[in-house]
């Protein structure tokens, strides 16, 4: 007798997995013996299918990570030493952790008060932090006087363990102690000392630089007790109008491929947000003949370098005049523009397209910059080593509030702008 049959193999991988595998195995035939014809036994059809199934159940137990996946809710759910059960997985005794898993309803407005207290606990921290360093800095400064023919010896950061051509170290350099440490991104660092950052077109021993780096020495303590007190604190730095940056804990700078390390900290947003309050600026830049070749570079550098003194809370425009007013941007006439990064890229896009022609009437161009503002106060510079128009332009300064600077070369720009920052409301 030939018969139709459909096996349905249905498996759990494990008691507490969620994955169910089904497998279906349609028309197998199964033949009665009739006569002399040898057919196939159901005992026999029955080992097959149960060695099918265990290979399945093998596969997938494999495949499907179902044990893995009860190990670890055994470790959730199972009884801790000194309870009264022992049950093991895989024992007769064995407890399905489905069913010691239970929800439990969160008090959301205990949860959201218990994260605003933690919050609230690490931005304190913090905030003694900054306050400890504020106090130490005003101290140590106020206790300093000043010696313009003070030598001190500090750790610069780019000079530390270098060494000569004999193999001694270097002036300012000397032997840094330095291991790699996880919390620091896996940077070698010293967690007892901070090392000094010197602008490359200053010079490192600046009488002013190293009085600087004498009394903000005081500064090493306060950053070693506030890493102490808070290890999740990471980076600790100061910097100074003059131009040096003390950072904590000390790491090693390196130059690009020219020696140059063009960070300077006066130019960063923390700084000039923490120096000034939000201002209004409308440059203006002389395009006339006598500003042709070095003089028109200097001038667009030094505008360049007021942008980089500006930040998000600010809002400027540049003007170029000569015998007229043109605006650099001429889409923003009479406006003002928020200091961003973008409008600065796109400005100093515009500078490059300026050339320099006719003759120059100030006056013209000062009258628009009036329009534009209200309460004014005037920086001027004069760009060049001829000092004709110096006395000029100093009155202007005092008589507005400002402040006048003489540029010559390209060296003396971004040291005549740090005191930019430090002004609400100017024209340039």
């Amino acid at each position: 007798m030939l018969g139709k049959w459909s096996l349905l193999f249905s498996h759990m991988c494990s008691s507490s997995s969620s994955l169910l595998l089904l497998w279906t195995l349609v028309g197998l035939d199964v033949v009665e013996v009739s006569g002399s014809q040898p057919g196939i036994p159901l005992s026999v059809v029955k080992l097959w299918a149960s060695a099918f199934g265990g290979e399945i159940k093998s596969i997938s137990a494999k495949y499907s990570g179902s044990q893995l996946l009860q190990k670890d809710l055994w470790a959730i759910t199972a009884p801790r030493p000194g309870t009264n059960s022992s049950s093991e997985p895989g024992s007769p005794k064995y407890k399905e952790p489905e069913k010691s898993v239970r929800v439990e309803e969160i008090d959301g407005v205990k949860l959201v008060k218990n994260l605003a207290l933690k919050l609230e606990e690490v931005f304190w921290k913090k905030a003694e932090a900054t306050r400890r360093l504020v106090e130490a800095a005003e101290e140590a400064h106020h206790q300093h006087e000043d010696n313009p023919d003070l030598q001190y010896e500090y750790f610069n950061a780019v000079l530390i363990n270098e060494v000569d051509e004999e193999g001694n170290n270097v002036e300012l350099g000397g032997e840094f102690l330095l291991e790699s440490n996880d919390h620091f991104n896996n940077l070698s660092v010293n967690l007892s000392l901070s090392v000094v950052q010197v602008p490359t077109n200053m010079y490192n021993k600046d009488p002013y630089i190293v009085n600087g780096v004498y009394w903000s020495e005081a500064l090493n303590k306060v950053f070693v007790d506030n890493f102490e007190r808070d290890p999740t604190l990471i980076w600790q730095y100061f910097g100074s109008a003059k131009g040096f940056f003390r950072q904590y804990p000390g790491v090693k700078w390196h130059p690009d491929e020219h020696g140059v390390i063009g960070f300077d900290c006066r130019n960063r947003k923390w700084y000039i947000q923490a120096a000034t309050s939000p201002k209004d600026v409308v440059i203006l830049i002389d395009v006339s003949g006598s500003m042709k070749g070095l003089r028109l570079t200097i001038a667009r550098q030094t505008v360049s370098s007021i942008l980089d003194t500006l930040g998000d809370d600010d809002f400027f425009n540049v003007i170029a005049y000569n015998q007229e007013i043109h605006y650099v941007e001429p889409c923003l006439n009479g406006t003002l523009v928020r200091a961003d990064r973008t409008n600065k890229d796109h400005f100093r896009e515009h500078l490059k397209k300026l050339f320099a022609k006719g003759i120059g009437l100030l006056g013209v161009a000062l009258a628009e910059a009036f329009t534009i503002l209200n309460e004014v106060r005037i920086f001027p510079y004069l760009i060049g080593r001829e000092s004709a128009f110096a006395d000029n332009l100093k009155w202007m300064a005092c008589a507005n509030k400002g402040y006048f600077s003489q540029i010559s070369t390209l060296a003396d720009v971004q040291e005549n702008l740090t005191w930019t920052v430090l002004f609400p409301r100017l024209i340039s």
